[in-house]
């Protein structure tokens, strides 16, 4: 699989995940959801890094923010700021 399509299909993989049932995602978890989602295209796992990398790129370009809440100890998607972007 290409980068470009490897790195795309894990960004929606983020993106579908914290748009979940569950607000706030802690790191490990999302990981852990990653790793199993790009396993199941062939693609490889992330680390913390990459992860960061990825949010930039989402913000980028989708206009969708990811913040971490450190009192949450979870990753989420900063819908104030999505909407800001969008007007």
């Amino acid at each position: 699989m290409g980068r470009k399509l490897e790195g795309l299909q894990r960004m929606l993989v983020i993106i579908n995940r914290l748009r979940g049932p569950q607000q706030y995602v802690p790191r490990e978890e999302l990981e852990n959801y990653i790793a199993c989602r790009m396993e199941e295209r062939d693609g490889s796992s992330v680390d913390l890094r990459t992860l960061q990398r990825d949010f930039n790129e989402i913000e980028e370009l989708f206009g969708i923010r990811i913040c971490f809440d450190k009192q949450r100890k979870g990753y989420f998607i900063n819908e104030e700021d999505s909407l800001k972007q969008e007007q």
